[in-house]
């Protein structure tokens, strides 16, 4: 099964790709996080499987996070929405 992050600092959409992921039968648990700052926090906390993230948002941005991310989980799929 699968932990899935969903990282976007507008509200209908994180809630609404929330919504999709949970209704597919692979994915275990989906948690959300509005920020780049606040998903790196929980990525390093809950060990994800996937982050979905958008590119822009407040704080620390979404391109910012995967570099982040890549240097502590090199091997963890991260995808970039626009």
């Amino acid at each position: 099964m699968l932990h899935i992050m969903v990282v976007d600092d507008e509200a209908p959409i994180r809630d609404w790709l929330v919504y999709c992921i949970q209704k597919c039968e692979a994915a275990s648990s989906v948690t959300s996080a509005v920020n780049g700052e606040e998903a790196y926090r929980r990525i390093l906390e809950q060990k994800p499987n996937v982050v979905f993230t958008d590119i822009r948002m407040p704080g620390m941005d979404g391109l910012a996070l995967l570099k982040q991310i890549k240097q502590r989980h090199p091997m963890l799929p991260v995808i970039i929405m626009t």
